[in-house]
């Protein structure tokens, strides 16, 4: 098992590394009822990536989740954000008057998600 989450989140990590070294925006304070999350933001990268949330199911129960990312922190400009959750493909989200987007998927129990914003 400490195998494979290392054969996971190793690559994961060198992929992502600019950003994830970078400040983090809580997105929920953890208390273990529901999911807990947080957005790394890199307002000055010269590459597309200028945000990563990572979003934790702490429960034993699977939730539908609505998450409004504060994407005012990244530093991103224009109307549009394109989100990639996990491995699925990139969606492009039109921005709210505040900077924000709403995104919607599945967290099954005891599960890690990411979503990469680019811009």
């Amino acid at each position: 098992a400490i195998d494979a989450a290392l054969k996971r989140w190793i690559p994961f990590y060198k992929q992502h590394r600019l950003t994830l070294s970078k400040p983090i925006v809580h997105l929920r304070r953890a208390d273990l009822q529901s999911y807990d999350g947080w957005l790394h933001v890199h307002p000055t990268s010269d590459t597309p990536e200028i945000g990563l949330a990572m979003i934790f199911n702490p429960t034993e129960r699977n939730l539908t989740l609505d998450i409004r990312l504060p994407l005012y922190y990244t530093g991103i400009d224009g109307c549009c954000a394109m989100l990639t959750l996990d491995d699925h493909p990139p969606l492009v989200f039109v921005l709210d008057r505040d900077y924000s987007v709403q995104i919607s998927f599945f967290a099954a129990a005891f599960s890690i998600h990411s979503i990469i914003i680019e811009r």
